[in-house]
């Protein structure tokens, strides 16, 4: 049982959700109490991840509802002053005047976009295009291609697969033969 659980008692409803820990789409139930998530199961009706989850999605939860979460924007001239709260549209026009200034001093390849694993395909694919037709280059990219090759790579060691979708018809893997946790993560 889970230590939130046992902390805090037995979940009161759950919401089926899209886990935002990275871009697959992994479904989960989210059990909660009132509104505080209390633990988070894979749900077997979800497409992309039947029921299954890595480890991160599972339990790695928190940060969703930490007391440190920036809940508004903010903005600074310089990294010596303070964080200033501001207006989304007070953040917006200061954003897009910093790299308009980038831009015209050093040229339009000089700033891009990178998008954190956490972000959604549909999240990736609007910061491309912000990219693209805003800035005026390609220069995006996302940190789900590096942070998450040692993941391909425990697959590719100890499964022979490049996807986490285990025991999908026609898969056939037994996910504990010939594994070697040593060597490669484990995902199952």
């Amino acid at each position: 049982m889970e230590k939130t659980v046992i902390e805090e008692g037995l979940p009161d409803h759950s919401v089926v959700t899209t886990c935002a820990y990275c871009g697959v789409g992994c479904s989960f139930k989210a059990e909660m109490k009132g509104g505080q998530v209390l633990r988070m199961v894979p749900y077997k009706g979800g497409e992309a991840n039947h029921g299954h989850s890595c480890v991160k999605g599972r339990f790695a939860f928190g940060y969703a509802t930490h007391e440190d979460r920036i809940r508004e924007p903010m903005i600074r001239d310089s990294i010596n002053d303070p964080w200033k709260v501001v207006s989304w549209d007070e953040a917006l026009a200061f954003s897009a005047k910093k790299l308009k200034g980038i831009q015209a001093q050093y040229g339009r390849e000089s700033i891009g976009g990178i998008t954190s694993s956490r972000c959604t395909n549909e999240e990736t694919y609007l910061v491309q295009k912000l990219v693209r037709a805003a800035f005026g280059n390609n220069n995006t990219d996302t940190c789900a291609r590096v942070c998450h090759s040692p993941t391909g790579y425990g697959l590719k060691t100890n499964l022979a697969l490049a996807t986490g979708n285990i025991g999908k018809e026609g898969g056939g893997v037994n996910p504990l033969r010939g594994q070697n946790n040593v060597q490669g993560e484990d995902i199952a």
